[in-house]
């Protein structure tokens, strides 16, 4: 009898095991069934799913599919941009499934598992309390099939940070439970992941949530001892240093480039371009469907800590997310909080925190006695009519009918079972909305993304010039602002907060075709008369590409027609500079701004002169060759750009692509200075003769910052081995 017994211990853990395998496989066949199956083909994009095509996509084409796995600079947008400083996820484990299937499948999938995770980690985060299987079940639901939350799957990161909540919520209880170094390093582990997601928005306002509940939470336990608040504050450090050391190879470079960056501080304003409302909030509760009104019976549960914790987190989020005056007078104030856009995605938090309620309301119900009867089943039909707004809704209807045979049953056992069916009904209400009416990457074939036959033209004709994209808002794809990531020729536009803001500075002449102004993420589109041309033509912008149904009609004479399918129509700008000339004369202005000023000056003559940082020095030389002068640029990749170089006499190669720190130049092998040419470009001083310049991109930043993460995760999996064999 005594050999039954792990058989006997496995029954429980082994019916935990099948409602999470459950959970899973509801939320994925929920992402086919109505996320899916319901789109009807074929689509636009436009609106709601562009950023999907137009920024998403493209990365993560860029970041897996391009020859070099991950690359550190990307020369196919503006005059070169820091690609993996750029704040997009790429670092993400999960996303390297994009290496072995196609981007937009890829893209798909791990935004399906990231909706059964959330559920799981509600899941997890529940049981700890103590709450019934179905209870936890509940709670899981009502957490990954929020409408709220899957609304996210127009940004995928975002999605995939939103479903880190749970986890790092069931990190920290852990931590409040029993603080010390370990679930501390625990913690950070788990942050770590979340701030690879490149939702850093659900990371800030999820520290500030974290402390709402946990201080709500240690005030209704009446654990304001000095030890242990000590001990938490020890714990919290270890997880911040483990979360800031393991994330370091995004962290840095990130930090590097945000510094440089037109995404800065930005103003209240700025950060509620929708004002939020209570609308919003209603929206926010109903969401979830009428199973949220178990939230109502919570108190009637016990377990009053941790409701305590849960309202103050609900109400934290709210008033935050509703722009009340919380918002602009405290909250938008504290650290790191200026830098985001759309504070109502902090109503997230409410959502949990409703789905844990509702959980231990399932459970109050559960344990109905006759002397709380009438106020439980009181409050319970009147949720579901606030939510319905009428008694007749069929699915409201259910939940109430299925409440009360939870309440009603004599035993134990039909309890579960009627608990089991008001599961069953809170899912299949979800299943029975209406699903998802956008397209997405996931249902498009393979050939969606082939080139069309205007970017195979601009990829074999353009050669290294750029190109401007006069996009068809309607129509938002295939040819966007980050083509040339896509298909591989250099767009002189973008689409990413976190542009360098000399970019702005630079191009300010054209602010008022700047989408974006007053900040700057690269989405500008000049009139073929605007005399902001005389910047693009310093930056080697010699084609422009125009939909069809465009209004930009240019000049003959000025913008020749070198293309027309029918659909997209390509101009030359014969007035384009060369990405790589060389110059004779050099005006030193040390300062960015002054030395841009002076770029900006109606006498400034790019094809005689440049503006340079600092005093250039050529080697001494004997007599000078005899041949012709040229710079031609003989290779490009993700980090390094070759060109040849002739010329009879000292001169300055400038190259119109951004100047950067990581970025080092060597002359026949030998290493030189790189100076800012133009308040914007390179540039290197070359002798009279016949030379080979190479450019190479190699930041310390993301170096120092890889050698960190290995470091300390090694130093973690040691720990974790040393802690097992203890």
């Amino acid at each position: 009898m005594r050999a039954l017994s792990p058989l006997r211990l496995a029954g429980p853990q082994l019916r935990v095991a099948v409602a999470a395998a459950a959970l899973a496989a509801t939320a994925l066949l929920w992402w086919h069934w109505r996320m899916i199956a319901s789109v009807p083909l074929p689509q636009d994009v436009r609106g709601w799913n562009a950023d999907l095509y137009t920024a998403f996509y493209p990365v993560h084409r860029f970041a897996y599919r391009s020859p070099e796995w991950l690359p550190l600079w990307n020369p196919y947008q503006l005059a070169g941009t820091p690609f993996l400083a750029d704040y997009n996820g790429v670092l993400y484990p999960p996303n390297f499934l994009a290496k072995l299937v196609q981007v937009h499948r890829a893209l798909g999938w791990v935004s399906a598992l990231h909706v059964a995770f959330a559920g799981l980690g509600t899941f997890a985060c529940v049981r700890p309390l103590g709450l019934t299987v179905p209870a936890a079940f509940l709670a899981g639901v009502l957490y990954m099939l929020n409408g709220y939350f899957l609304f996210a799957f127009i940004q995928p990161s975002h999605l995939e940070g939103y479903a880190w909540i749970p986890f790092v919520f069931l990190a920290s209880g852990r931590l409040l439970a029993e603080p010390g170094a370990y679930r501390g390093a625990v913690l950070g582990v788990t942050v770590a992941l979340q701030v690879l997601t490149a939702s850093a928005q659900t990371v800030c306002y999820e520290a500030y949530a974290l402390a709402t509940a946990g201080i709500a939470y240690l005030v209704a336990r009446r654990a304001w001892r000095a030890r242990l608040v000590g001990q938490l504050l020890g714990a919290v450090l270890v997880a911040i240093a483990v979360a800031v050391l393991l994330a370091a190879v995004q962290v840095l470079p990130t930090l590097e480039l945000a510094s440089a960056a037109t995404r800065g501080h930005l103003t209240v304003e700025q950060t509620l371009p929708d004002r939020p409302s209570m609308a919003l909030v209603l929206k926010v509760v109903v969401s979830s469907g009428p199973a949220v009104v178990l939230a109502l019976l919570a108190p009637f549960g016990g377990r009053m800590a941790v409701i305590a914790a849960a309202i103050a987190l609900f109400a934290f989020a709210i008033l935050i997310g509703i722009g009340t005056p919380l918002y602009a007078a405290v909250f938008y104030h504290l650290p790191l909080v200026d830098h985001f856009r759309v504070p109502n995605r902090i109503l997230l938090f409410a959502v949990f925190a409703l789905a844990i309620l509702a959980a231990i309301g399932l459970d109050a119900l559960r344990s109905w006695s006759a002397g709380r009867g009438v106020p439980t089943l009181f409050l319970l039909a009147a949720g579901v009519g606030l939510w319905t707004e009428s008694a007749l809704d069929i699915w409201g209807g259910a939940v109430v009918t299925a409440g009360l045979l939870v309440a009603l049953m004599p035993a134990d056992r039909l309890r579960a079972a009627a608990a089991w069916l008001l599961v069953a009904v809170v899912v299949a209400g979800r299943f029975a909305q209406r699903g998802n009416t956008l397209m997405i990457p996931e249902h498009n074939a393979d050939a969606f993304f082939e080139p069309p036959p205007v970017a195979r033209f601009l990829r074999e004709h353009v050669g290294v010039g750029r190109v401007l994209i006069i996009p068809d808002w309607s129509h938002r794809f295939p040819l966007t602002e980050k083509a040339g990531s896509v298909f591989g020729f250099a767009a002189v536009q973008d689409y990413e907060p976190l542009a360098p803001r000399v970019y702005h500075d630079f191009l300010a002449p054209l602010d008022g075709v700047n989408v974006d102004a007053p900040l700057f993420w690269g989405r500008f589109y000049p009139e073929p008369d605007d005399p902001g041309w005389r910047l693009l033509d310093l930056m080697a912008v010699r084609w422009v590409v125009v939909t069809s149904t465009s209004a930009w009609r240019p000049r003959p004479e000025r913008y020749p027609l070198v293309y027309d399918d029918g659909k997209f129509r390509v101009y030359e700008n014969p007035r384009a500079l060369p990405r790589a000339s060389l110059l004779p004369v050099a005006e030193v202005i040390p300062a960015e701004d002054a030395a841009i000023a002076r770029v900006h000056a109606p006498d400034f003559d790019p094809h005689a002169q440049v503006v340079v940082d600092r005093p250039l020095a050529w080697r001494t030389t004997g007599e000078l060759p005899a041949v012709a002068q040229s710079a031609e640029i003989e290779r490009i990749t993700a980090d390094e750009l070759i060109v040849r170089v002739s010329t009879p006499r000292p001169a300055i190669l400038v190259l119109t692509d951004l100047e950067w720190p990581g970025w080092r130049v060597r002359v026949d092998g030998e290493e030189r200075q790189i100076a800012r040419a133009d308040g914007l470009f390179r540039a290197v001083a070359v002798e009279a003769g016949v030379h080979v310049v190479g450019f190479k991109y190699a930041p310390w930043s993301v170096w120092f910052g890889a050698a960190t993460s290995v470091a300390t995760a090694l130093a973690l999996a040691g720990a974790v081995a040393v802690r097992a064999r203890r």
